[in-house]
């Protein structure tokens, strides 16, 4: 799998395989920190789907927003 930013998203590509566990995931950004958003998020009626992970970047949690769009926020380490 590759990974690009390109502003404050993160664009996913590789096989199909490599990519099923993000298919659910309609776009995933990027944000100073993981535990400020989801904080806002859930204040705002957002579901969590995955809650905060140390990842190889840093952190992210993934969000199921009001609407129905699930979302992953990541915050890469410093």
């Amino acid at each position: 799998m590759e990974i690009a930013a390109v502003g404050h998203f993160l664009i996913l590509a590789g096989s199909q395989k490599a990519l099923e566990p993000f298919l659910e995931t309609k776009a995933t950004l990027i944000v100073d920190s993981v535990e400020e958003f989801k904080k806002w998020l859930v204040d705002g009626g957002s579901e969590i789907i995955r809650d905060i992970q140390e990842v190889p970047t840093g952190k992210n949690i993934t969000m199921k927003h009001p609407d129905g769009s699930v979302i992953e926020d990541v915050q890469f380490s410093k």
